[in-house]
This record gives C-alpha cells, sequence and structure tokens, in this order.
C-alpha cells in the first residue's frame, strides 16, 4: 500500500515529535512505532493507540476467531486533535492487513459479523479488532466514514 502525500506531509511534522517521544518498539513490517508519544494524545486515547499497535488482529485471524469472549466495539470518530490522528493513521498503516481484508474476513466469520451488528456497527465503517489475552475482542470503527 502507498501512503498518499497527505499521510507522508503529516509523517514529516510528526517525527520530530515522535522522536521525542521515547523509545520505539519495531513493528513486524521492520518500522519503528513510537511506543509512548507525548503529549499528542489524551490518556484514554494513548490506551486505545497502544492496544491496536499491540492486539491488532489480522484477517486470517478474524477468518479463524471463535469469539468465545466479550465484543466491545469503539467509536473513533471522536479522536481530537492533529497528533491523534496523525499517531492512528501511522499505526493503521503499519498493521499487517488492509480495512477492506478485515472487512472481508468479518463478512467470512458469520458469528463475528453477528456479534459486531448486534452492536449496531456496519462492518463496512470497521478499520481495526483487536484480542485481548482474556479473548475479549475490541472492535474499533469510525461512524463519520462514508458507507
Amino acid at each position: 500500500m502507498r501512503p498518499s502525500v497527505s499521510i507522508l506531509s503529516a509523517l514529516v511534522a510528526v517525527a520530530p515529535l515522535a522522536a521525542a517521544a521515547g523509545p520505539a518498539v519495531a513493528d513486524e513490517h521492520g518500522g519503528n512505532v513510537p511506543e509512548t508519544v507525548v503529549g499528542l494524545v489524551e490518556p484514554e486515547q494513548q490506551e486505545i493507540l497502544a492496544d491496536i499497535r499491540d492486539n491488532n488482529m489480522s484477517a486470517e485471524e478474524i477468518r479463524g476467531e471463535p469469539l468465545v469472549g466479550a465484543v466491545t466495539v469503539v467509536d473513533l470518530s471522536g479522536f481530537r486533535g492533529e497528533g491523534d490522528l496523525q499517531a492512528l493513521q501511522r499505526i493503521l498503516d503499519n498493521a499487517e492487513d488492509e480495512f477492506a481484508e478485515i472487512r472481508t474476513a468479518i463478512a467470512v466469520n458469520e458469528h463475528f459479523e453477528a456479534a459486531i451488528e448486534d452492536k449496531d456497527v456496519p462492518v463496512s465503517k470497521v478499520i481495526a479488532v483487536t484480542r485481548q489475552e482474556d479473548a475479549a475482542i475490541t472492535v474499533y470503527y469510525r461512524s463519520s466514514l462514508e458507507p
């Protein structure tokens, strides 16, 4: 996936801030993602960014997920501030699978799709899915996305 010019511009603008944020961790694609971006996100948003970065499920994992834990949905449309959005975009750009692959995997797993739709979240608005050690699933979506 080639990042758009606006995403590249955003990354260039945030690079000095990310460098000052502290240690970075290598992701599975060889890039570095700041472990903590100080001063750019509010605490709950920082927790969301860490969850997506550390626990993001691949399309393959979603297709095989038996859904034995609770399913929580979180609308990311309320993310505030340019730094929040830039950090989120960078983490999503480093994800193993793109939105379309994630959404297709959800549609293939009938139990997963039903659990999300039961929460009144259209699969077309899902941008990330994470799983915790206790098998709890969090579905991140943006209600502001066009269907």
